[in-house]
């Protein structure tokens, strides 16, 4: 069609390729929406506002932003919100990464949010060239009840562990009326260097 004319072919591929994408992201937000919601009388968990991982994950070159977990119940005891952008419960690779703007809020007798960007309850996630930055955790609670915030951007628990290089996670931020737990980072962190975190206290 195009003869010599390499450009054509390339422009052609170009455009196949972002057809491609587009319709994968409409794909995974048809099955995993932008918003992970509980409701219940007793307890209620909400993870993974964008992604829930069980198994193994690798993201590259993607942007994650504007999920939301909410845990929120109606006169529960207590409710759970883990991962506003991404849970995982498995190993997760995240190589030029940008996760910002998304939210775990959690409000009953007792919430508990953590992880406004990530978070993750077992294996390893490995972040190269990944900004986590402006995720938020709101835990809410009633009076004699208690709300607790954990890791605005990145939350490990159990047996989880982050390796972290070259990456920038800043400018996140978690509320709670009981307890709170690293703005930015909360869990096991070994970094590989060439890091900038803004407060990785717990």
């Amino acid at each position: 069609m195009f003869g010599d004319f390499a450009l054509g072919y390339h422009v052609v591929n170009l455009l196949l390729h972002v057809a491609n994408s587009l319709l994968v992201l409409a794909i995974v937000r048809r099955i995993a929406g932008d918003r992970a919601i509980a409701d219940s009388s007793n307890e209620a968990e909400a993870n993974g506002g964008a992604i829930y991982n069980q198994e193994s994950l690798t993201v590259i070159g993607s942007t994650i932003s504007g999920n939301t977990a909410d845990g929120s119940s109606f006169g529960g005891f207590a409710t759970y919100a883990r991962g506003g952008g991404i849970y995982s419960a498995g190993p997760l690779t995240l190589s030029n990464a940008t996760l910002v703007d998304n939210r775990s809020t959690s409000a009953g007798n007792y919430g508990f949010a953590d992880g406004g960007g990530i978070h993750a309850s077992s294996g390893t996630v490995t972040a190269r060239n990944t900004t986590g930055a402006l995720n938020s955790a709101a835990g809410t609670g009633v009076p004699g009840g208690g709300g607790i915030g954990v890791g605005g951007g990145i939350s490990l628990l159990g047996s989880a562990s982050l390796d972290l290089g070259n990456s920038l996670i800043c400018g996140n931020s978690i509320s709670g009326d009981a307890a709170l737990m690293g703005p930015d980072l909360s869990g096991a962190v070994t970094s590989a260097g060439f890091n900038l975190v803004g407060d990785p206290t717990d």
